[in-house]
């Protein structure tokens, strides 16, 4: 009896892990039955950064982030690219510009840049070049980069448990 109850504390944890890290606030509340505030604040800043990259308005996750990436790091580049495309299709270009000038350590990415003069709702050239930096996958990264700085791990239990699985399967065949 007392394995089955370890068993259960086990899998309620990691469950616990999992809806925080996918942001799930209000499931994780009535299973915790009360509020851990500490966790709800990691959650809630995670869910407006990917809200923010989600509508468009990624330079206001590039301002949290970039704190704690440094000019080199393939997400900070990803993020400024997609903050620089959201200036542009939503109309500014100036902004865009500035932004551009600031954060682009070398501005050689001509594609990039040349989304300046398009008009974005009726060119498949900017969709095509906007479209070349994964929204989805930066969302994911974020997400992983900041419950990582919570946890010290950059996935959840429940990933980490099925990936050790996953290896097992694979190491017996």
């Amino acid at each position: 009896m007392e394995k089955h109850k370890e068993i259960k504390l086990v899998l309620k944890k990691i469950i616990q892990d999992h809806l925080h890290f996918s942001c799930s606030e209000t499931t994780f509340t009535l299973l915790n039955n009360k509020e851990d505030k500490e966790v709800l604040n990691d959650m809630s800043t995670r869910r407006n950064l990917i809200f923010f990259i989600k509508n468009n308005e990624s330079h206001n996750a590039f301002l949290y982030m970039k704190d704690f990436l440094s000019c080199e790091d393939e997400l900070f580049v990803k993020l400024a690219k997609l903050s620089f495309i959201d200036f542009i299709s939503n109309d500014k270009v100036q902004e865009g510009i500035e932004f551009a000038k600031k954060y682009f350590t070398n501005l050689s990415d001509k594609p990039l840049l040349s989304l300046v003069g398009y008009e974005k709702s009726s060119c498949e050239e900017f969709k095509k070049i906007s479209e070349s930096v994964n929204r989805e996958e930066i969302m994911s990264r974020v997400n992983s980069y900041v419950f990582k700085k919570y946890t010290s791990r950059g996935e959840s239990l429940l990933h980490s448990t099925i990936a050790y699985y996953n290896t097992l399967q694979n190491n017996s065949e």
